[in-house]
């Protein structure tokens, strides 16, 4: 058991070592969440990156004795600005609205930002809320998707996940956001994408 953990961990590493990854997560429990969030979050501190966690769930009181376990400190983590919560209504509905420009230049600011005090990258683990599905449509959130690629390969190493609940969207869009990461988190792995399909393909169906 041990072993075959390892290596699950082996194959993680190896995949976020990746430039500019997007990876998604289609979860449909909170066990699912939370073991995503505590593993990239841990990843993430290990490599001395600057971690960001976006999302509106309760803290995860297993957390910091994940961490602990790894002799990582999330407190400490957070006091010196490597860590950073963010509140994902704030992050994405920012004044109510699903604007994808300010979002995008949300993420390269961030990255810059994270750049200029040192840091060798960047990584978010980020959910996303239904609301923009009721704001915008499902097609809002897969053209945003699929053109954030752009982004995060303009600025390496950036490295994203984003995190859907299966029960809250519509398996329309659900479909949608799948094709639009070239890489997913499964089983607490992360894989290439079968169904991935570059912006040049989708746009033109």
């Amino acid at each position: 058991m041990e072993r075959t953990r390892a290596r699950e961990q082996e194959t993680y590493h190896e995949h976020m070592a990746l430039s500019g990854a997007h990876i998604c997560q289609i979860y449909t429990s909170e066990t699912e969440r939370r073991h995503a969030v505590r593993d990239f979050i841990g990843s993430g501190l290990r490599l001395g990156e600057r971690t960001y966690c976006i999302n509106d769930a309760p803290a995860d009181a297993g957390l910091e004795a994940f961490l602990d376990a790894q002799g990582l400190s999330l407190s400490r983590a957070e006091q010196a600005g490597s860590f950073i919560p963010e509140n994902s209504r704030e992050f994405y509905l920012k004044d109510g609205s699903f604007d994808h420009e300010r979002i995008y230049r949300q993420w390269a600011e961030i990255y810059a930002d994270a750049l200029a005090r040192g840091y060798p990258g960047m990584r978010a683990i980020a959910e996303l809320r239904p609301e923009m599905e009721q704001l915008g449509g499902g097609n809002a959130i897969i053209l945003y998707e699929t053109k954030i690629n752009a982004v995060f390969q303009a600025t390496p190493p950036t490295r994203v996940v984003c995190q859907y609940d299966a029960r809250s969207f519509s398996g329309w869009t659900i479909m949608g956001v799948l094709k639009a990461h070239p890489l997913l988190l499964v089983d607490r792995k992360v894989c290439a994408n079968p169904y991935f399909t570059p912006e040049h393909r989708m746009s033109s169906h």
